[in-house]
């Protein structure tokens, strides 16, 4: 008998109940994952999705403009010497184009970094709204040990906690899942026999609580949570020791992630690029810099289209959605300083599964000013229904593409549907 069969079993008889309620399984509908991925600083959208060339009001890097079908991109470092690598900017889009959509003129209504970054994820400003990393995790992956695994990046998770996990600056993680990891002197640590003995004594208490004043209602149902956490919690600790934290950088990140999806542990993460974009001064560096976050986005894109799926034949890409975001982006022209300072306009890349395929979605116009679009087309012109696309139609509109009612967390607000394959 397994430890968590042991445990189960131990509970059951102590507290004189079964142990917990049969879970239904649900089906997986595509996208089932996601991995969100963090561009700290704001990023310059004109070295990469969103190029503005010849226009006199933007300062445009050198480069070559290159379309894919309905994708427009800046090659800021295009390979005219013979025998010089094409830039990974390039090598992402002429792989993967065909399953991206490009996201532009999000109105962000503040410079702020912490608003800015607030508002791209949850929707809106102040309060406790939950970002749309954690209502996703929440509503698609209870079930999951962690339904939502911070890996690095930033995170608003408001009333729905218990459905985030932290890897924690200093892997602290890790020396939850295992103490015998910890890099600090531990006095004493519970060995198996003494953990089963720890949960027998919380599943029993659990169960006495329950036939005490939580037979049914509110109080039930927490208490099952509870009962519930304890076996994710088990879980996580058996699968969690085989987890890889020790990779640095974009690709390092992704290893975690990918191997968190294959354990089935987590349904949403999110990575950081592990580049700074607030280019106050020095803009130039926006160019290696993206180069690098592409170079791990194609790393991660290949990796999800080798790596098998949850289904049999699929492949990982087949379920997966990739959001790639910065909290803003650069102001339109250089400063004194030849930096770019912030600028109030969200830009957005998306790929994988679910994703409406080579779609552009909004559009930024002269001085990098976000266009109205229509919510459902994307379009900017030959619609009678332009809107000024807020930040709370984007986040419903990608909580619709992940299958979850919008209306549950906005309301009436329409959602960005265009995004949607």
């Amino acid at each position: 008998m397994d430890r968590r069969s042991f445990l189960k079993t131990t509970a059951a008889t102590v507290a004189g109940a079964s142990l917990l309620k049969p879970k239904i399984s649900r089906a997986a509908t595509p996208p089932n994952r996601f991995v969100f991925v963090n561009m700290g600083g704001g990023w310059d959208s004109t070295y990469s999705i969103d190029p503005k060339p010849g226009m006199a009001t933007v300062s445009q890097a050198p480069g070559l403009l290159r379309t894919y079908g309905n994708l427009n991109v800046w090659d800021w470092k295009p390979a005219t010497v013979i025998g010089q690598p094409d830039s990974n900017v390039k090598k992402f889009f002429d792989a993967w184009s065909s399953m991206s959509c490009i996201v532009k003129g999000i109105n962000l209504r503040s410079i702020s970094h912490d608003l800015c970054a607030q508002r791209i994820y949850t929707g809106r400003q102040g309060g406790t709204n939950p970002d749309m990393a954690t209502i996703i995790g929440f509503e698609k992956h209870k079930d999951l040990p962690v339904p939502f695994l911070l890996i690095s990046g930033p995170s608003w998770a408001g009333p729905l906690g218990a459905a985030v996990g932290r890897v924690g600056e200093t892997g602290q993680l890790r020396t939850l899942i295992d103490p015998a990891s910890a890099s600090f002197p531990v006095s004493w640590r519970p060995d198996a026999n003494d953990e089963i003995d720890i949960e027998t004594f919380h599943m029993a208490t659990a169960e006495r609580q329950k036939a005490i004043r939580g037979s049914m209602g509110y109080n039930q149902a927490r208490i099952q949570d509870f009962e519930d956490s304890l076996i994710r919690a088990d879980t996580l600790r058996d699968k969690g020791k085989t987890l890889n934290f020790g990779g640095g950088g974009i690709m390092g990140q992704v290893d975690t992630a990918l191997q968190v999806f294959q354990l089935n542990l987590a349904g949403c993460v999110m990575i950081d690029s592990g580049y700074g974009f607030d280019t106050h001064s020095g803009n130039i560096s926006q160019g290696p810099s993206q180069d690098g976050v592409f170079a791990g986005l194609n790393y991660l894109m290949t990796q999800l289209s080798t790596l098998d799926g949850s289904t049999p034949g699929s492949k990982m890409i087949d379920e997966t959605c990739v959001i790639v975001l910065s909290e803003m982006t650069r102001t339109p022209r250089l400063n004194g300083a030849n930096g770019k300072d912030h600028w109030p306009v969200g830009a957005c890349l998306m790929m994988g599964a679910g994703v409406a395929q080579n779609r552009q979605v909004g559009e930024t116009g002269d001085g990098m000013v976000a266009l109205p679009l229509d919510l459902g087309t994307g379009a900017t012109t030959g619609s009678q229904n332009l809107v000024s696309m807020g930040t709370e139609m984007f986040v419903a509109g990608v909580l619709t593409l992940a299958g979850i009612d919008s209306t549950t967390y906005f309301g009436s607000i329409p959602p960005l549907t265009a995004l949607v394959g």
